[in-house]
């Protein structure tokens, strides 16, 4: 599922009803890919800028919250920047790249 861009509450509400799906039964493994802005103190923003704790979305993936798949692989990554600053080197180097 692609999802773009989800207000802080939609980020959870995503995450939950994703993992409710009955058909994760029959799959080895989950994984999940998040594209934000982010902040210090392990959060990520929504497209209100408001927070989301990296925390809240984990237990989401938690045995007890998604006994589905109890016990397999989940794998998270997260691409999201970790504080105020802006590397502009990096930026141009991406935006005239060959």
């Amino acid at each position: 599922m692609t999802l773009s861009p989800l207000l802080s509450k939609e980020i959870l509400e995503a995450v939950r009803e994703e993992t409710s799906h009955h058909n994760h039964r029959k799959y080895g493994m989950f994984f999940l890919c998040l594209m934000s802005h982010g902040c210090e103190d392990e959060v990520v923003l929504g497209s209100d800028q408001v927070g989301v704790k990296l925390k809240d979305i984990f237990s989401l993936l938690s045995a007890s919250s998604f006994p589905l798949m109890a016990g397999k692989p989940k794998v998270v990554v997260i691409q999201a920047c970790a504080g105020g600053e802006i590397l502009w080197g990096l930026l141009l180097f991406l935006f005239f790249r060959p």
